[in-house]
C-alpha cells in the first residue's frame, strides 16, 4: 500500500464511478465509514490538490473538524517535511502491523502548517480519512468509483495541470491496480477511463490521448515482460512440493488466459487501432509480447493438462507418513516419467529435475511433520530413534526407488536419463545426514544421561568404598552433558532447514563437549576399579558401567576392565590348580580318608564355581579372547578336578571288601584292647569307617558298591542295637561298679574275700540279666498281642441272639472301639510291605547296574547282542545306542509300572484314611536309594554309550570300501597293471 506522505483529497461531491477494467473483479461497493460521502450531504473531508497545490477554481469546502472531536490530551507533533514521514520503521514491519487491524484512520496536515498543532490553531490544517481491510482493494475501489470520475471529469482547472495530472493519476491507477491484483497472483490490465466513442483518425490526432494510451500500453508491456519472464524461471519457496508446483501453474494457466481475454476485448482492440493509427512505435512490441502470451498461455495449458495426472497421487502422499511413503513414490515417479516423455514444454531437463527435487522436498516435509525436536530435546529417546530411523528409511528408499527407475528408463527408452541427481537429492542427503545427528544426541542422552521416554532412569547402585564419590562424580558428568545438550538446545530452530551451516558448527561443538564427557566416564570407570579384587565385585561393576558401554570411546574402556575381570579369575585359576597339584589338603577329623579328599577336592570346584557362575550370569559381558581362554581354563580344571574325585572313588570302591557283612559274624562283646578288663561292644570299626564313607559319598552324588548297600542299609539297626545297651546303661555301671574290684583289688589268694566277691557280682549280674530278660519278653509279647490284634474281628454278632437296633448299635460301638488301634497296626503293616517292595526293587536294580557297569574284578557280563550294519553306505547298530538306551534308563520306571493297580493294605482291609498319602507306584519312583541305583545304570549305559561310538568310528578306515565306485576302481586297478607282488600287498591291507 503507497504511503500517504501527509496528503489527501477530498470531493465536493459524489460523482459517477468509472467503468471497470477488462478482467477486472466485478463492481464492488465503497465501504461506508465516518467520512465516505453521502449524496446531498457534504463529506466532511477537505479538497486539496495534487502535491498540496489547491487547484485553481476548485471549490474550498475543507471540513474542519468539530471541538466535540478534538482533545488536547491526544494532541501529537506531526512531523514538519515528508521525509520525517519516510523515515517511519521498516515496511516489513508495517506490513506485519497492517495484518493485524481491520481498519485504519489516517490524519494528512496540509502544507504550511504549524508545527505545532492546538486546539486554538488545528482548523483547516488537517484532513482524516479511513480505510478497511484490505486495504489495497478498498484504496482501489475508492479511487475509482469515487476520486477518479471526479478529477477526470472536473473542467475548471486549466488544460495543462489537468491533462499533467491525469496522466500522473493514471500512472498511479496503473500501479495501484497491478499491485492489488498481483497481491491475489493475478496479471490485470489497467485500462484508462478514456472517450473512444470518436472515429479512430480523430483520435489518432489527438496528441494528448495518444500520449496516456501509449502510457497505458507501456505498463502493459511492462507487465506482460514480467508475466513472460517468470514462465521460465520459476521462483517457489524452499519447502515447496510438487503439489505447490501444480497450483503454480494452475493459477498460471488462470493468470495467462485472463489476460489473453483481456487483449481481446474490444477496450484495448480499439486502443490498438488509435495507436496504429497514431503509428506509435509501442505497438509492434505490445503485438509481439501478445503473441507471446497466446503462446504462453497455450504452454501453461498443456503443463496443467499433464501435470494433473500427479494431483491425485501427491495428494495422497502428502496425507501419507514415513512408512507409506516409500510405497506411493514408485507411482508418483513413474507419472513423472510419463510427463517428461510426452510433454511438449514441461520435458526439459531443468523443468524434470525441478519436478524431482520438489519430489525430495515433500518427502523432507512429511518426515519433518512427524520429527518432534521438542521430544528429542525432552528425552523421549527411544521413541524418537524409532521415527528418525523410519525418515532415514523412507529417504533411502526414495533414493533406490529413483536408481532402479532411471536404470529401466535407460534399459527400455531411447531418451537418456540425463537428470542432475545431485541437485535433486542434495538438500535430501543433507535431511538424512541431520535425521543421523538427532539420533547421535538421542543416542548420547540415553547412555550419557540415563534418558528414557522422556523420564531419568535412576542412577545405578555402586558397590564397595567408593561408591558415594563414584556417584557424585557421574551426577557432576551428567551435568556437564546437560548444559552440552542444553546449549546446542537453544539452536533448535535451525534444525530443519537442511541449508544451514550454523547447525554444522554447533554440532561440532557439542560432539567436541561431548568427547570431554566421555573422558570425564572413562576416568570414573578406571578409578572405581582400583579396588576390584574379587570377579564378582568387577562383574556388579561392570553391569553398573554397562549402560554406557555403548558409546565407543566408553567401549574400549569397558573391554579393558572386562580383561582385568577375567584376569582376576585366570589367577584364582592357576591358584586352584596349585593347590590341585600339591594335593597338600587337610581333613577335618569327622571326614572319612577318601570321601574327605573328595570334599577337600569339591570345595576347590566351590572355590572357582562361584566366579564362573557370576561370569555366566552376565551374558552381557563383550567377547574377548582373554574370556574364552579363562573360560577354557577352567573347564579343564573342572575336569582335573572332577577326575580327581573320580579316582579317588575308584579308589575307595577298589578297597572296599567284597562281603562286608561278613564282618558282622563276630561276638557282640569283646575285651577291651585299650582299657584292660573292660568289656565294651565288640562292633567293627572298618564297618563304622565305611558307614561314613557311604554317608559322604552319597552327598557327592557319587556311585555306592553293590556289596556296601547291604550293610548300610542295615546300619540304623545296628545303631539301635548299639545303643539298646543305653537303656541298661546304669545297671551296667552299677555292676561294672561291683566287678571293678575285681579287676584291681581282689586276688586269687584271698580266698574268702574271692568267694564274697563272686558271690556278689552273680547275683548284680543275674539283677542286670533279669532286667534285659524282661525287656526281651516284653518285645516278644507285643509281637504275639500284634499277632493277636491282626486276628481280631471287628465286628461282635451274637448268632444265637436276636438284636433290637438300639443293642445292635451299641455294642458294635462298643466293639469298634479297637478300630483306632487296628487303624495304627495296619499302617505299620503297610510300612513293612512297602519296605519289602522297595528293598526288592533296590536289589534287582543293583544285580543290574552290577552288569552294566563293567567291574574290574568279576569282570563284564555280556546282556545283549548287538548287531553291526551296512544300511544305505553307513555303519549303524541294531539294536540301536539309543534304543539300549530308554529300555535301560527307564527301568526304575517299568518296574514302577508293574505295581500301578496294588493297593495298600489299609485300603483293602476298610481304611482308606491309614493309607500313605502316594500310589505305590509315586513311592517307588520317589524312591531315594532307588533312584541312586537307576542313576548309576544311566552313567554305565553312557559309558557304553561312548564305547560303542568309538567302535564305530574303527570302521571309519574302511570307509573307502563300501564308499567307492566299485566299477571304476577294477578299471582304474586294472590300467595301473600291478604285478603279483604288489597285487598280494593289495590285498594284505584289507585283512
Amino acid at each position: 500500500m503507497p504511503k500517504a506522505k501527509g496528503k489527501s483529497k477530498s470531493p465536493g461531491k459524489k460523482t459517477p464511478k468509472s467503468p471497470k477494467s477488462p478482467g477486472s473483479p466485478k463492481k464492488a461497493k465503497s465501504p461506508k465509514s465516518p467520512g465516505t460521502p453521502k449524496k446531498g450531504k457534504k463529506d466532511g473531508k477537505s479538497k486539496k490538490g495534487k502535491k498540496g497545490k489547491k487547484p485553481k477554481e476548485a471549490p474550498e469546502e475543507a471540513s474542519e473538524i468539530e471541538d466535540s472531536q478534538f482533545d488536547e490530551s491526544e494532541c501529537t507533533e506531526l512531523p514538519e517535511s515528508d521525509e520525517e514521514v519516510e523515515s517511519e520503521p521498516e515496511e516489513e514491519l508495517i506490513e506485519e502491523w497492517v495484518e493485524s487491524v481491520d481498519e485504519i484512520i489516517y490524519f494528512a496536515k496540509r502544507p504550511n502548517s504549524p508545527p505545532i498543532l492546538s486546539d486554538l490553531n488545528y482548523r483547516g490544517k488537517i484532513s482524516w480519512g479511513n480505510m478497511k481491510a484490505p486495504f489495497l482493494e478498498s484504496l482501489l475501489i475508492k479511487m475509482s468509483s469515487l476520486y477518479m470520475p471526479y478529477f477526470l471529469g472536473n473542467t475548471h482547472w486549466p488544460d495543462s495541470i489537468r491533462k499533467d495530472f491525469a496522466s500522473k493519476l493514471h500512472r498511479f491507477m496503473a500501479h495501484l491496480t497491478d499491485a492489488r491484483y498481483k497481491a491475489a497472483g493475478q496479471t490485470v490490465l489497467y485500462v484508462p477511463d478514456e472517450d473512444l466513442s470518436r472515429s479512430v483518425e480523430d483520435m489518432a490526432k489527438d496528441k494528448d490521448l495518444v500520449e496516456r494510451l501509449e502510457a497505458a500500453m507501456v505498463h502493459w508491456i511492462r507487465q506482460i515482460k514480467e508475466m513472460l519472464s517468470s514462465l521460465d524461471s520459476i521462483e517457489m519457496p524452499e519447502k515447496a512440493g510438487p503439489l505447490d508446483e501444480i497450483n503454480f501453474w494452475n493459477d498460471r494457466c488462470t493468470d495467462l488466459s485472463g489476460v489473453k481475454v483481456q487483449l481481446d476485448s474490444p477496450v484495448v482492440t480499439r486502443m490498438s487501432e488509435v495507436l496504429h493509427c497514431a503509428k506509435s512505435s509501442y505497438l509492434s512490441r505490445f503485438s509481439r509480447l501478445a503473441h507471446e502470451i497466446q503462446d504462453g498461455s497455450e504452454q501453461a495449458e498443456s503443463n496443467k493438462h499433464y501435470l494433473s495426472i500427479l494431483q491425485g497421487p501427491c495428494e495422497q502422499l502428502r496425507k501419507s507418513g514415513p512408512v507409506e511413503i516409500p510405497g506411493l513414490l514408485q507411482d508418483v515417479l513413474n507419472r513423472i516419467r510419463v510427463i517428461w516423455i510426452n510433454s511438449p514444454y514441461y520435458n526439459t531437463r531443468e523443468r524434470v529435475t525441478g519436478m524431482l527435487r520438489r519430489v525430495s522436498t515433500e518427502v523432507i516435509n512429511l518426515c519433518q511433520r512427524v520429527i518432534s525436536i521438542e521430544g528429542i530435546f525432552g528425552g523421549r529417546c527411544r521413541s524418537s530413534i524409532q521415527t528418525l530411523e523410519r525418515c532415514i528409511d523412507c529417504s533411502v528408499a526414495w533414493k533406490n526407488i529413483y536408481k532402479k527407475t532411471a536404470r529401466t528408463h535407460h534399459r527400455c527408452s531411447e531418451q537418456g536419463w540425463v537428470l542432475d541427481v545431485t541437485t535433486i537429492f542434495a538438500e535430501l542427503d543433507a535431511f538424512t545426514q541431520r535425521c543421523k545427528d538427532l539420533i547421535e544426541i538421542c543416542n548420547c542422552q540415553m547412555y550419557l544421561n540415563r534418558m528414557e521416554d522422556g523420564e531419568q532412569v535412576p542412577l545405578p547402585l555402586f558397590g564397595g568404598a567408593r561408591a558415594p564419590d563414584v556417584a557424585r562424580n557421574m551426577r557432576e558428568m551428567e551435568r556437564v552433558f546437560c548444559a552440552a545438550l542444553a546449549d546446542l538446545g537453544t539452536n533448535r530452530q535451525i534444525i530443519s532447514d537442511n541449508r544451514s551451516t550454523q547447525w554444522l558448527n554447533e554440532f561440532r561443538k557439542f560432539r567436541m563437549r561431548v568427547k570431554d564427557v566421555e573422558l570425564m566416564l572413562s576416568n570414573i570407570i578406571d578409578w572405581s576399579f582400583e579396588t576390584v579384587r574379587t570377579v564378582r565385585e568387577g562383574i556388579e561393576l561392570l553391569d553398573c558401567f554397562r549402560r554406557y558401554a555403548n558409546r565407543e570411546t566408553i567401549r574400549r574402556i569397558f573391554d579393558m576392565k572386562t580383561v582385568q575381570v577375567f584376569e582376576i579369575f585366570a589367577d584364582e585359576l592357576q591358584a586352584v590348580r596349585r593347590e590341585l597339584s600339591k594335593k597338600a589338603f587337610s581333613l577335618e577329623p569327622t571326614y572319612p580318608y577318601y570321601a574327605g579328599q573328595a570334599h577337600w577336592a569339591m570345595s576347590l570346584v566351590r572355590r572357582i564355581q562361584m566366579p564362573m557362575e557370576a561370569i555366566s550370569e552376565a551374558p552381557w559381558l563383550p567377547k574377548i579372547g582373554i574370556g574364552d581362554e579363562t573360560k577354557e581354563q577352567h573347564r579343564q580344571l573342572s575336569v582335573a578336578t572332577a577326575d580327581f574325585i573320580a579316582k579317588t572313588h575308584g579308589d575307595w570302591a577298589s578297597s572296599v571288601e567284597p562281603i562286608p557283612l561278613q564282618r558282622l559274624d563276630q561276638p557282640l562283646l569283646t575285651k577291651s584292647l585299650e582299657r584292660a578288663g573292660y568289656i565294651e561292644p565288640n562292633f567293627d570299626r572298618y564297618l563304622l569307617k565305611l558307614f561314613q564313607e557311604v554317608y559322604y559319598w552319597e552327598r557327592l552324588n557319587m556311585e555306592i558298591p553293590p556289596q556296601c548297600y547291604d550293610v548300610f542299609r542295615r546300619r540304623e539297626e545296628m545303631r539301635h542295637l548299639r545303643e539298646a545297651r543305653l537303656l541298661f546303661r546304669d545297671r551296667i555301671n552299677f555292676l561294672s561298679r561291683k566287678l571293678a574290684p575285681g579287676f584291681s583289688k581282689l586276688f586269687w589268694t584271698g580266698k574268702g574275700a574271692a568267694e564274697s566277691f563272686i558271690k556278689e557280682s552273680r547275683l548284680g549280674a543275674a539283677k542286670v540279666q533279669a532286667i534285659v530278660n524282661h525287656y526281651k519278653e516284653s518285645n516278644k509279647l507285643i509281637s504275639e498281642k500284634c499277632m493277636s490284634l491282626a486276628e481280631s474281628w471287628l465286628i461282635n454278632i451274637d448268632t444265637n441272639r436276636v438284636y433290637t437296633f438300639e443293642e445292635l448299635q451299641q455294642s458294635q460301638e462298643d466293639h469298634r472301639r479297637v478300630l483306632q488301634h487296628w487303624g495304627k497296626y495296619l499302617g505299620r503293616i503297610s510300612i513293612a510291605v512297602l519296605e519289602s517292595i522297595k528293598h526288592n526293587v533296590r536289589t534287582s536294580l543293583t544285580t543290574l547296574s552290577k552288569i552294566v557297569n563293567v567291574d574290574s574284578k568279576s569282570g563284564s557280563v555280556a546282556l545283549i547282542g548287538v548287531k553291526v550294519l551296512l544300511k544305505n553306505n553307513k555303519i549303524e547298530l541294531e539294536p540301536s545306542v539309543s534304543e539300549m538306551a530308554e529300555f535301560l534308563c527307564s527301568y526304575l520306571q517299568q518296574l514302577a509300572g508293574e505295581f500301578d493297580s496294588w493297593e495298600h493294605i489299609p485300603g483293602v482291609l476298610g481304611h482308606p484314611d491309614r493309607n500313605p498319602p502316594q500310589a505305590m507306584n509315586s513311592i517307588l519312583l520317589t524312591d531315594e536309594d532307588a533312584n541312586k541305583v537307576q542313576m548309576a545304570i544311566n552313567n554305565g549305559m553312557a559309558v557304553t554309550a561312548t564305547q560303542l561310538q568309538n567302535y564305530l568310528k574303527t570302521w571309519d578306515s574302511f570307509r573307502d570300501i563300501w564308499e567307492m565306485d566299485k566299477d571304476m576302481f577294477i578299471k582304474r586297478y586294472h590300467r595301473m597293471n600291478p604285478t603279483v607282488a604288489a597285487f598280494d600287498s593289495d590285498i594284505a591291507s584289507f585283512g
